[in-house]
């Protein structure tokens, strides 16, 4: 019993007994940070290049939809300044006598063969944000093949990618019809009837990019 009580209090005060003749046992002090220490196993190489290629695509993405927005925008502003220049020469269809150039109540007061330079300005700013967004569509890779996957966000953006070459007709279509009618010696109704042409092309682009863009945004 004396010798329980002994044992227990140079426990309870940190003393050790060392037996006669013999070294104090050594104290095993636990070290946790070493016991919860475990070796991960290294990444694997394709996992590591899927991570990559998906980080890579949320990132030229968001960079797509922001440069998709402003050539939204452009272009709206674009059709718009088209429209009112087009006002300006041609009326509503009225001849040439009736026109708000002819009649001295233009909006910008660009007749004849002056250049619409805010329409012109506007054009050439949609092209170059367009350019953009359409060449950063064939930048972002596709690693998990969402493409061809069987879901509704897949279908979403197989029709993206479809609309895009729509749109990119009327761009070119809108490019040709913009500077024929810039630039041709021709007669009164048919230099309006290129503006009209070129109004409507104008009209079904923007239709088609808002579309498109509507798609991924919604």
């Amino acid at each position: 019993m004396y010798a329980g009580a002994l044992l227990y209090g140079a426990s309870l005060f940190g003393f050790v007994l060392t037996p006669p003749g013999g070294a104090p046992p050594p104290q095993l002090t636990p070290t946790p940070q070493l016991l919860l220490e475990v070796e991960q196993p290294p990444e694997d190489e394709d996992t590591a290049d899927l991570s990559e290629a998906i980080a890579q695509r949320r990132e030229i993405a968001d960079i797509h939809m922001a440069f998709g927005i402003a050539t939204w925008a452009s272009m709206a502003i674009t059709a718009v300044l088209g429209f009112l220049q087009l006002y300006d020469e041609y009326g509503l269809w009225e001849d040439e006598a009736s026109t708000p150039c002819a009649q001295g109540d233009a909006i910008f007061g660009f007749c004849g063969g002056e250049v619409p330079w805010p329409h012109a300005i506007a054009a050439g700013t949609t092209v170059a944000l367009y350019s953009v967004t359409f060449t950063l569509s064939f930048l972002m890779p596709d690693p998990l093949d969402q493409a061809s996957a069987d879901t509704p966000e897949s279908e979403r953006l197989r029709i993206h990618e479809t609309l895009r070459w729509f749109h990119l007709a009327g761009v070119a279509i809108l490019g040709v019809l913009g500077g024929i009618t810039a630039n041709i010696d021709a007669d009164y109704e048919t230099r309006r009837g290129l503006a009209w042409a070129h109004f409507g092309a104008a009209a079904a682009t923007f239709g088609t990019l808002t579309a498109a863009g509507a798609l991924m945004v919604f």
